[in-house]
């Protein structure tokens, strides 16, 4: 993934506010956890379910608007 796409910026912004934000990382934690014992062989569905609190977060952090005030269309799930 390209250091300078949307994508990129978004999986920053994720993991830098969940470091600002340690309640909402022990939420991460916790829904990640759920979901590991509820998808524990489906991993695609586990990352899935993952995406309405990422996006969230993203959204939180002001990661969605992109570099001139264009809202991103794509946020993915980081790696996490």
């Amino acid at each position: 993934m390209p250091a300078d796409s949307q994508c990129f910026r978004d999986e920053l912004a994720f993991r830098d506010y969940l470091r600002a934000h340690p309640d909402t990382a022990a939420e991460y934690a916790a829904l990640k956890h759920r979901l590991a014992a509820r998808f524990e062989h489906d991993r695609a569905a586990y990352t899935d379910a993952k995406t309405g609190f990422i996006r969230a977060v993203v959204a939180r952090a002001g990661a969605h608007v992109a570099p001139g005030g264009q809202q991103s269309s794509r946020i993915s799930s980081p790696r996490t």
